[in-house]
Order: structure tokens, then C-alpha cells, then sequence
């Protein structure tokens, strides 16, 4: 049974914050160094990347900042660009 997010209380959730961060890349295939960069001084949780267009897991590897994780979908047909890349702090559980 999943439960309903109108039965859980404020008191229940406690004082979170999460800083986020959105960034359309145009392609990160020259730019993994300059998102690394970025991603450490926004001192994100959460940073979607959108418009990777089609990234080697290496590649992504090298844009993942130490003490980060990450979620790639590239785009489903054979048009160019798309994808999207999900980085995240290696504290928060992914299911």
C-alpha cells in the first residue's frame, strides 16, 4: 500500500533543505570539467543537466563531482541531442 502524501504530517517531515540546481547543456561533451566545477560551488544536492545529448559513462563519470552519484536516460530515438543526466549527493538514497 503506498500511502498518500495528504496523510503525512509537517511535524512527520522535519526541517529539510535541499538546494537544487537545473543547468541546459548543450552538449557536456567538452564541457565535464566546467560542470564539475560548477556543481561543487553551487553546493547543490541535486543538479539535472538537460540536453547532454549523447554522453559516454566515462564522460559523465568525469563531470561527477567527488562525493556524487549520477542517473543518466539519453534520448529514446535517433534524433540528435536530448538526454538528461540527474547528478546527486552520494548521501541521498536512489531507489
Amino acid at each position: 500500500n503506498k500511502e498518500s502524501a495528504e496523510n503525512v504530517k509537517e511535524s512527520d517531515m522535519g526541517n529539510v533543505e535541499v538546494n537544487c540546481g537545473l543547468v541546459n547543456a548543450r552538449s557536456l561533451k567538452c564541457k565535464t570539467d566546467e560542470l564539475n566545477k560548477k556543481i561543487v560551488k553551487s553546493n547543490s544536492d541535486f543538479v539535472a543537466v538537460t540536453e547532454t545529448w549523447n554522453m559516454s559513462n566515462s564522460e559523465l563519470k568525469e563531470a561527477c563531482p567527488e562525493g556524487f552519484k549520477f542517473k543518466y536516460q539519453p534520448r529514446k530515438d535517433e534524433r540528435p541531442g536530448g538526454g538528461i543526466a540527474l547528478f546527486y549527493r552520494d548521501s541521498i538514497k536512489s531507489t
